[in-house]
């Protein structure tokens, strides 16, 4: 069994001890690629050199075999630390998977996501995923990182990803491979890019010291930003649009996914001789010294102070409460 599974998992322990029982329940899931033992037999224990009372987990990998033990005593410190420890170690070493990788994030075992962006056909696929591989050997189980790699040339499976870790699936960047760690902060997470010819390496140990600056999604302008009702935002226009003291300017931010234009358009040509009705991508756009936390979210600022103010019904949203909120808050 041992030869052809990837991770076995054995533990040793007296039919009676329900403690060791209770600890290896927890660890035990289905899984295709993992195998779960459990005996009472010391020559069968001997024969993965587990002496006493314990478990052994058993990884494969190119290089050999790796065996780590933990004794009752070991377990008997901090049971739920192990527990955590044990499911980040049995996780490949690089995630290929959309539903490991949303296992892995969802349940908070890592804090940091390497994510290399890569095309079977590029220039060196083999040698970039050998080096990336290599990289992620070196943090296994030191760091809480997880290193997923996206391949942008197959198509996706039907695996849900929740709202909040979608930016991993979403983010397509305009040349690969391209590497990008996205590290969590203050419940969301910020993106890092590789930019110049540092190592998988060097780059991960340079966000982990906090040397690299966070690097702030855009996407192009487009040519007709402004030709519709609504008006287009990204990173190098908002400023420009939005702080334009002579206009209220109302911004729609939402994810592409959720936005219903002719919806928009309805409600900017309500609105067009008082405010400038404007809508930005999300999943595309950052601006930087602002979050935006939750999507839909409504934000008006107002002509002449500027400050903004935040439409507090966003999935609610229709034109009574709308054309409520703006006659309240805009400056005539």
């Amino acid at each position: 069994m041992i030869d052809k599974k990837r991770v076995v998992t054995l533990a040793y322990f007296e039919k009676t001890d329900f403690y060791l029982a209770r600890i290896f329940e927890l660890m035990y899931e289905r899984d295709n690629d993992i195998f779960y033992g459990i005996t009472d037999s010391s020559e069968v224990a001997a024969s993965v050199n587990l002496d006493e009372y314990g478990f052994v987990i058993i990884t494969k990998s190119k290089e050999g075999r790796e065996m780590r033990y933990f004794s009752e005593q070991d377990l008997a410190q901090d049971y739920s630390a192990f527990i955590r420890w044990y499911h980040e170690f049995k996780l490949p070493l690089v995630i290929t998977s959309r539903q490991n990788m949303k296992d892995a994030v969802e349940t908070r075992q890592f804090n940091m996501v390497h994510v290399l962006y890569i095309k079977k056909s590029d220039t060196d696929y083999n040698s970039t995923i050998s080096k990336f591989t290599d990289t992620a050997r070196r943090f296994h189980g030191r760091f809480k990182i997880l290193f997923f790699i996206r391949h942008l040339d197959e198509s996706r499976d039907n695996t849900y990803i929740p709202k909040r870790i979608r930016f991993l699936i979403n983010y397509s960047p305009t040349t690969t491979p391209s590497s990008v760690i996205y590290k969590e902060r203050n419940s969301h997470y910020v993106m890092f890019k590789l930019i110049g010819n540092s190592s998988f390496e060097e780059f991960t140990t340079s966000v982990l010291r906090g040397n690299v600056p966070r690097y702030y999604q855009s996407q192009d302008l487009p040519k007709d930003w402004d030709a519709k009702p609504v008006k287009v935002l990204v990173q190098s226009n908002f400023h420009e649009v939005v702080f334009n003291k002579t206009n209220n300017v109302l911004v729609f931010f939402i994810e592409t996914y959720y936005f219903d234009e002719p919806a928009l358009d309805e409600l900017a040509e309500q609105f067009k001789s008082t405010v400038v009705i404007a809508r930005m991508d999300t999943d595309k756009n950052e601006i930087p010294g602002m979050e935006i936390k939750e999507n839909p979210t409504w934000r008006l600022w107002p002509a002449v102070t500027k400050i903004p103010v935040d439409f507090k019904d966003a999935y609610g949203w229709n034109d009574e409460k709308l054309r409520d909120f703006l006659n309240k808050h805009i400056t005539h």
